[in-house]
């Protein structure tokens, strides 16, 4: 035995490996099972499978794991989809926070959760926070996907939206055009969809 005092052996190790990899397999199938639950229209046992997972990942590797991330997201899917509007946000927010950890400078799956924060505060209000978290958004998809891409126009579509329910008429009217014109020039003239488009 050539292990030092104290120090892990390779059998061990290999035991802690295998062992993580168990527990990451069954969160993971909990999560799955929470997915298909909430389209099949079981949101109890959609969350049960869900904080399951959670409370599986969080045991073996912390609160700042990638995987709770990812599960906390679809846990303030289904609570919005429910119309539990805090409990969506506490999701969110907190999905939000470990993943800027990891990621470092705010990539697409923060913007996707600032956009998810920016609906949260559409339906709830203050619109005033919707319109912060979105533009955040913005920013970071126009900076990763560049303008002519049809996540930017999805940003700016809620961002008018957020502007009209403001009153703010000549913003909503200005981010509204800019969407249709990056989704027309997505989809292009020759596209029969087009033609649905023109008379918009």
């Amino acid at each position: 035995d050539n292990s030092e005092e104290g120090q892990p052996t390779l059998s061990s190790l290999s035991t802690h490996v295998k062992d993580d990899d168990l527990v990451s397999d069954i969160a993971t199938t909990l999560h799955n099972i929470g997915l298909l639950r909430s389209k099949c229209g079981e949101p109890k046992k959609a969350e049960k499978a869900f904080t399951q997972s959670l409370s599986l990942r969080v045991k073996k590797f912390g609160l700042d794991d990638p995987g709770v991330s990812t599960t906390l997201r679809a846990l303030g899917d289904l609570y919005f989809n429910e119309k539990r509007y805090d409990d969506s946000f506490r999701s969110y927010k907190e999905s939000l926070r470990i993943c800027k950890l990891h990621c470092g400078i705010p990539d697409l799956n923060a913007a996707e959760l600032y956009y998810n924060i920016g609906l949260v505060f559409y339906s709830k209000g203050p619109y005033s926070k919707s319109k912060v978290s979105t533009m955040e958004c913005l920013r970071i998809r126009r900076e990763h996907c560049g303008n002519n891409n049809l996540n930017t126009a999805s940003a700016l579509y809620l961002l008018g939206l957020i502007s009209s329910a403001m009153g703010e008429y000549d913003d909503a009217i200005n981010q509204f055009e800019e969407a249709l014109a990056i989704r027309r020039n997505i989809i292009g003239i020759k596209s029969p969809n087009h033609l649905l488009l023109i008379n918009v």
